[in-house]
């Protein structure tokens, strides 16, 4: 303190400087900016990463998100609106009902197991399978998308052997347009019938280079 007294003192008296003052201000201001920069940097980048995972994130973990505070907010409402049951044969249900009677159907959010560890979670209509639901296997099926008591509509379908197609479904089959991704990098998009290519389509190698454009 004494130090910086006799400073202003001198100043006051006119025997300091003011340019030198600001100068030596403004190169401590120039250095400490140099001095944080890498840190601001870092934060920055930091934030940017987190927006872009954030950004990222999966529309089934949102959507599923979403549906779960859903199902909570409607098994809190009463009148067996949720319900969990088993039945001796291994099947397994948890999720919401409709009980007209003496009998509960299905209806609403619910996952559905079976005995063979097969499991859909999605949404039932009056005791079926009707609208976006999620299929796994034991064996590594993996479904997502539309349900009409069977894979009807659009939806993704992984197989066991790697194979990954995307388009229309009739009854479990790959009916009408779809994109079909070989675990070698091969591809084909175009028609479907009853699981078979057929009519217009485009077969392409792993390079993306097209090998056959036409009808099949």
């Amino acid at each position: 303190m004494r130090w910086q007294n006799l400073f202003l003192t001198v100043c006051i008296l006119g025997l300091c400087n003011p340019g030198w003052v600001l100068a030596q201000a403004t190169t401590k201001g120039a250095t400490t900016g140099a001095a944080i920069a890498p840190e601001a940097e870092l934060a920055r980048g930091k934030a940017q990463a987190a927006q872009k995972i954030a950004a990222q994130a999966s529309r089934k973990a949102v959507k599923a998100a979403e549906e779960a505070l859903a199902l909570a907010a409607q098994a809190g409402a009463g009148n067996d609106a949720y319900y969990v049951e088993t039945n001796n044969q291994g099947y397994r249900y948890q999720g919401l009902w409709q009980k007209t009677g003496n009998i509960r159907l299905y209806n609403g959010l619910g996952i559905l197991s079976w005995p063979n560890h097969n499991r859909y979670e999605g949404k039932f209509l009056k005791g079926h399978k009707n609208g976006n639901g999620v299929f796994t296997g034991p064996n590594g099926d993996h479904y997502e998308g539309e349900w009409r008591t069977e894979i009807n509509g659009h939806g993704k379908y992984t197989y066991p052997n790697g194979e990954r197609y995307e388009g229309e479904f009739t009854n479990g089959n790959r009916q009408g347009y779809g994109v079909m991704i070989y675990p070698n990098g091969e591809r084909y998009a175009g028609e479907w019938q009853n699981n078979q290519k057929s009519g217009y389509g485009v077969q392409t190698n792993r390079q993306g280079m097209v090998e056959y454009t036409g009808v099949w």
